[in-house]
């Protein structure tokens, strides 16, 4: 029976240590400045065109208003 539960709790095991180990990596918030000099960065070298295409909306839209 033992031998049959091994392999799957070896598996459970990589994936929580997996998720302990990207859960101590993840990139901080900083401040929105850091967001938006990445957005900056990314929009200079047309970075989320390429991933996306044209149609990648970057701009603001007001709540409340159905007209964009």
């Amino acid at each position: 029976m033992f031998e049959l539960l091994f392999p799957f709790f070896l598996i459970v095991l990589f994936f929580l240590v997996l998720a302990i180990i990207w859960r101590n990596n993840a990139r901080k918030y900083i401040s929105s400045g850091t967001v938006a000099s990445a957005y900056d960065a990314w929009t200079q070298d047309k970075l989320l065109e390429r991933l996306w295409g044209e149609h990648i909306h970057l701009g603001f839209y007001p709540s409340g208003g159905g007209e964009y």
